[in-house]
This record gives C-alpha cells, structure tokens and sequence, in this order.
C-alpha cells in the first residue's frame, strides 16, 4: 500500500451525508486530498449496500484513491474495493487479509492500550484509533 495513501482517511456514512449523495461527497473528499475514502454504512440493506459500494469503489478508483468497505469482506469482494476496515468483534484482520489477498488494504479499530498491544500488526495495513 502506498503510505501516502495514509495522509487524510474520510469515512463516509449515508446517514451523515445530510442529504448530500454518498458518492458525490466520496468523490469530493478523493478530489480534496483524501487518499482513502471508506464506506461505512451500518443501516443500510445488502442490495443498496452493493450499488452503493460499487459506484463509490468506480468514482473513487476513477479519481485516484482507494475505496474500503467497513466491516463487510462478503462487499468489498463482490464489489472489488481495495480493502476492508474492521473492528474488533468482525473477522480477524490475518482471515480477512486470507480471503482478500496481501495487497488489500487491511484496517482495525483500536479503542485501548491492550488493543493496541495486542494488534496483529502482521496482518494489518494500518490501525485507528478513536
């Protein structure tokens, strides 16, 4: 993964768009500097989910950055993102980076020091912490 990929990471989530298309504002954040743009989409269904992240992934890629989806390998993979953010009740990052291959962009929520400690650094592309 290019580290300067790294240098500003936007999240964006339907239900925080106020209104404002998710793929329009994906596109802006990658125009605006953001080398990684994730999908976090906790409310929505798996077909809109899918549409969603597909057209996201397309925009994204087409602007020169890199699209992650959280928690769902089962979306990243049928949708080709460049990754998978997850957190620490998903799968574990060594199974996601098994099923995804080495050059997927792997990321981990870290909410404590013994978290953080206890990392499978091995197996991740990078770590948040929040």
């Amino acid at each position: 993964m290019n580290v300067d990929a790294l240098r500003l990471y936007v999240i964006v989530d339907p239900s925080a768009c106020r209104g404002r298309d998710p793929v329009s504002v994906a596109c802006a954040a990658v125009r605006g500097g953001a080398g990684i743009v994730q999908l976090r989409d906790k409310r929505g269904d798996i077909p809109a989910m899918l549409a969603l992240a597909r057209e996201m992934g397309r925009v994204v890629r087409e602007e020169g950055g890199l699209f992650v989806v959280n928690d769902r390998v089962d979306v990243a993979l049928v949708t080709g993102a460049h990754g998978v953010h997850v957190g620490q009740q998903d799968l574990p990052p060594a199974e996601v980076r098994a099923l995804l291959g080495g050059e997927a962009v792997i990321g981990l929520s870290l909410k404590t020091a013994w978290q953080v400690d206890a990392a499978p650094v091995e197996s991740l592309s990078y770590g948040a912490i929040g």
